[in-house]
C-alpha cells in the first residue's frame, strides 16, 4: 500500500545563488514486502509571490476598510452631534416662542382687563354725568339735542371699547373657562355671520385645563371659524370639543368650496397660509397635532389635537 505524501516547504538556493521557495513530497509506499521512498521537490516560487501579492492586498484592503469604517464613524459622530445641535436649537426655538405666545396673552389680557374695567367705569360715569346734565338742562332743546348726541356717542365708544376687551382676551376664557369662552364665541360668531353652528362638547366638568392649553385651543378655533368666514362660502359648521382623559380633541367642520391644502400650505394666498401655519405651530408647541382635510368642492375639516400632562402645574398657576 502507499501512504498520503506529507508535504514540507523550505527554502532552497538556485545555481546563481538565487534564494528560492520549494515545496517537497514525500511518500512511503510498500512493495512486495519492501519500503520505498519517493520524494518530488517543485519550485513554489510563483505560488508564493501570488499568496504574498493576495496578502498584501488582502492587508491594504483590511486597512481602506478600517480608514473608511473610521471616516464613516467619524462622519456619524458629526452627523449626531449636528442633530443633537439641531434638536437643541429647536427646543431653544419652541421654548422662546412659547414664553412670547404667553407674554402676549398675558398682555392680552391685562390690557383686556383694563379696558373693560378702567374704561368701561370711566365711559359709565361718563354716561351718568351727560344724564345729569340732561336732566339739569332746564329743557333747552339745543343743549338737548348736543347731549344726546354726546350719550350716543359714549355708548358707542362703550361698546366698542367692550368689542375691542373681549377681542384681545375673553373674560370668560380667565374666569370660568375653556369650554364657556368657546361656547360664548360660537354663539357670538354664528350670530355675526349667519351661519348656524352645531356645537357638541363633553368632558369638561373635570376641572380647568392648564393655561397655556386654553390659550392655544380657543386661538385655534378663533383662527379656524375666521377662516370660515372669510373663505369657506359654507352655510353650516360643526364644532366638537371634548376632553378625553389624557388628551382634547377639537373639530371643526364646514360644508364650504374647500381647497387645496397643500397649494395654500406652499408659498402662494402668505396670509391664509400664515394663518393655518400659526395654528399649527400653536398646537405643536404643545406637543399636540393639526390636521387639515379639504379638497375643492368637499368642504374643510380641522382636527386638533392637544395632549394634556407636561407644563400643566405651571399653567394652572397662570390662570387669574
Amino acid at each position: 500500500g502507499k501512504a498520503a505524501p506529507t508535504v514540507y516547504e523550505f527554502k532552497g538556493k538556485r545555481k546563481d545563488g538565487e534564494m528560492i521557495d520549494l515545496e517537497a513530497s514525500v511518500s512511503i509506499s510498500n512493495v512486495g514486502g519492501r519500503a520505498y521512498i519517493t520524494t518530488a521537490v517543485r519550485d513554489i516560487a510563483e505560488r508564493k509571490r501570488a499568496e504574498e501579492e493576495l496578502r498584501r492586498a488582502y492587508d491594504e484592503l483590511e486597512r481602506r476598510v478600517e480608514e473608511r469604517t473610521a471616516e464613516l464613524a467619524r462622519a456619524n459622530a458629526t452627523l449626531k452631534e449636528e442633530n443633537a445641535e439641531r434638536l437643541r436649537a429647536e427646543e431653544s426655538r419652541k421654548e422662546l416662542l412659547r414664553r412670547l405666545v404667553t407674554a402676549q396673552e398675558e398682555d392680552r389680557r391685562r390690557i383686556s382687563r383694563e379696558l373693560h374695567d378702567q374704561m368701561g367705569q370711566q365711559l359709565a360715569a361718563l354716561m351718568m354725568g351727560l344724564k345729569r346734565l340732561e336732566t339739569d338742562s332746564h329743557g333747552r332743546q339745543s343743549t338737548l339735542n348736543t347731549l344726546r348726541q354726546l350719550q350716543a356717542l359714549t355708548d358707542q365708544l362703550s361698546r366698542e371699547v367692550h368689542t375691542l376687551a373681549w377681542g384681545l382676551r375673553p373674560p370668560a376664557l380667565d374666569d370660568l373657562g375653556l369650554h364657556t369662552a368657546i361656547y360664548n364665541y360660537v354663539e357670538e360668531w354664528a350670530e355675526r355671520s349667519r351661519v348656524p353652528v352645531d356645537f357638541h362638547s363633553a368632558g369638561f366638568g373635570e376641572g380647568r385645563l392648564p393655561f397655556s392649553h386654553e390659550t392655544a385651543l380657543y386661538r385655534i378655533a378663533q383662527e379656524a371659524l375666521t377662516n370660515v368666514f372669510k373663505h369657506s362660502g359654507a352655510d353650516r359648521v360643526s364644532f366638537i370639543l371634548e376632553r378625553r382623559g389624557d388628551h382634547v380633541l377639537a373639530v371643526v367642520e364646514d360644508n364650504g368650496k374647500g381647497f387645496d391644502v397643500e397649494a395654500l400650505l406652499g408659498p402662494s394666498a402668505r396670509g391664509r397660509r400664515l394663518g393655518l401655519l400659526g395654528m399649527r405651530e400653536r398646537a405643536t408647541l404643545l406637543g399636540g397635532s393639526l390636521i387639515i382635510e379639504s379638497s375643492p368642492g368637499a368642504g374643510t375639516s380641522v382636527f386638533v389635537r392637544i395632549p394634556l400632562g407636561a407644563g400643566g402645574e405651571e399653567g394652572e398657576a397662570q390662570h387669574g
